[in-house]
């Protein structure tokens, strides 16, 4: 092979070699042009979205602005409409209602019955359809409430409920007080329903739970619940009690069942009663005041001192049952 040759197949080689890194030179190129094009389109993306973030941000902050005057405004109108009830409530009954510790230092001074009044109660009254998870409404119970409310045994303190201006107890009294009212009216002094809920340990702390113990301080009661309540009778409470006996009705509707309950507790001889029977107690401490024994209607008291003092859940929170305990406790 001549110089020549070699020559010529040197520089072909190297044009060639020269090709190849331009070619890869521009692939390199040509990638690197599509990655800023996908860069260009991802900071595009990210400004818009970023816009529509702010835009979202600026729709949810009217949205929450609105939320707020609407709830003013219906809080206004609420105010307005309920002003009138409310005027007449402060007239036929808490003018004549006792406060926490006054309703229970007439129970332990006067040996009074305590047959409470509420929301449920009320309504129960009122609407036919209405009806509680744990227990049915009936004409029977209707007029048995009315009849309590009305012409409660001379034993017998009424306990109805605190007012309170929340949206809750707005739409009781507006949907209830027309029917409700007039029959309140009969009646010279009511009880603090409120007695046995969270409110009254909140407001009165160890103050409250004292003045529940001196209630039953040395005596014997009858503890009357549904079968499977959850209701306990829990020492910082009770332990003033020198001996309780359990009485069980049934896990609900107990209304149908007071005839035989109340027969059971007044031929046990005990004095005392202690009722958490839902609606059925209201009814059962009249009937027992009649019978000669003083019964509370106690309701949520030990959950609602677990509530605030021990930190448990609120009494509506809490399972409506748990095992039966059937034996009798004697201190």
């Amino acid at each position: 092979m001549s110089k020549v040759d070699v020559l010529r197949r040197i520089v072909a080689g190297t044009l060639q070699h020269r090709k190849k890194t331009v070619d890869a030179a521009n692939r390199q190129i040509k990638l690197l042009e599509e990655q800023n094009k996908l860069l260009k389109s991802l900071v595009q993306t990210q400004n818009s979205l970023a816009q529509t973030e702010k835009k979202r941000d600026e729709v949810i902050a009217k949205l929450h602005w609105e939320a707020q005057r609407t709830r003013t405004i219906a809080e206004n109108i609420r105010g307005a409409v309920m002003a009138p009830i409310r005027q007449d409530i402060a007239e036929v009954m808490q003018a004549k209602q006792l406060d926490h510790l006054e309703t229970l230092a007439v129970i332990r001074d006067e040996r009074k019955s305590f047959a409470r009044f509420g929301d449920g109660e009320f309504r129960l009254m009122y609407r036919r359809e209405h009806k509680l998870k744990f227990h049915k409404n009936s004409p029977e119970l209707m007029t048995a409430l009315k009849s309590v409310l009305v012409s409660p045994h001379p034993d017998t303190l009424l306990g109805m409920p605190q007012v309170f201006l929340g949206l809750h107890w707005s739409i009781v009294f507006a949907e209830t007080w027309h029917f409700v009212g007039p029959l309140v009216a009969t009646q010279e002094r009511f009880g603090n329903s409120h007695v046995t809920r969270p409110a009254m340990f909140d407001e009165y702390g160890q103050d409250a739970v004292e003045a529940w113990r001196s209630v039953w301080a040395g005596r014997d009661a009858a503890v009357i619940t549904g079968e499977g309540s959850r209701f306990d009778l829990i020492d910082p409470l009770f332990g003033s009690l020198r001996s309780s006996t359990e009485f069980f009705s049934k896990p609900t509707d107990a209304f149908d069942d007071l005839p035989r309950l109340v027969d059971q507790v007044v031929s046990s001889g005990l004095d005392l009663a202690l009722l958490s029977l839902g609606p059925a107690a209201t009814v059962a401490a009249d009937m027992l005041a009649a019978r000669g024994v003083q019964a509370l209607d106690i309701g949520h008291l030990s959950a609602s001192y677990l509530n605030v003092l021990e930190g448990a859940a609120l009494p509506e929170e809490m399972p409506t049952a748990r095992r039966v305990a059937a034996e009798s406790t004697a201190k």
